[in-house]
């Protein structure tokens, strides 16, 4: 029996946020596994060389903006959203730092607003968008273990912002790519609100504006 690797499709072809995803899942293992071998050398060379050890520390951490990276192409992807729903930004922030807590023992630093209005969006995607940010932070920028996370109304809708320190030599570019491809801005466009980076003091702040849930998206 003769065969060739001519299949039938079955299925609709994928979308590009799919094949984006599961590029992401698949570089993911071979960047976990340099990631590994880094920290074993890391070990190894303890009572070495200073400057080798370093060196290692330094891969780990491009590692870390790799993956990163790479989860903001799956969040830049698009996707579609669901139907928009009333959020509750507070309860969500605090239901986030309570799980950051428990689970890696870095709470937050928070500053919510009193009665703060519910906003229009996606429970779901804005979670991803605040861990994403906060991710950002904490693994590749070197940022503050206790990041301030706030919400405050301005005009006819609310902000979440973040406000961290980053190391000496953190690149902020990730975050706001050229040509508003990054993950975090276009989400936040995606659910009809505006993307902030600011930076300050010493201090970078990101966020994301939405209208409350009684006003009509623009």
């Amino acid at each position: 029996m003769k065969e060739t690797g001519t299949q039938t499709a079955l299925e609709s072809p994928a979308s590009l946020c799919d094949v984006i995803t599961q590029l992401a899942h698949e570089i993911r293992q071979p960047l976990g596994g340099i990631e590994s071998l880094a920290y074993y050398l890391e070990l190894a060379l303890e009572d070495c060389d200073t400057e080798l050890r370093d060196q290692c520390g330094r891969i780990r951490q491009l590692v870390a903006q790799a993956s990163w990276m790479l989860e903001d192409a799956s969040l830049a992807a698009p996707a579609e959203l669901a139907a928009p729903a009333a959020v509750d930004l507070n309860a969500l922030i605090s239901e986030t730092g309570e799980r950051l807590a428990r689970q890696e023992d870095r709470p937050l630093r928070l500053k919510l607003m009193a009665n703060a209005p519910r906003v229009r969006g996606s429970q779901r995607a804005l979670c991803a968008w605040l861990r994403h940010a906060l991710s950002f932070f904490r693994d590749v920028a070197g940022g503050e273990p206790m990041p301030l996370v706030e919400t405050a109304a301005e005009e006819q809708g609310v902000w979440l912002r973040i406000h961290s320190k980053t190391g000496e030599h953190a690149s902020l570019r990730p975050l706001d790519p050229p040509g508003g491809v990054g993950g975090l801005r276009r989400m936040a466009e995606q659910l009809g609100g505006r993307f902030l980076l600011e930076t300050g003091g010493g201090v970078v702040t990101v966020g994301v504006w939405l209208p409350v849930a009684d006003y009509p998206l623009n």
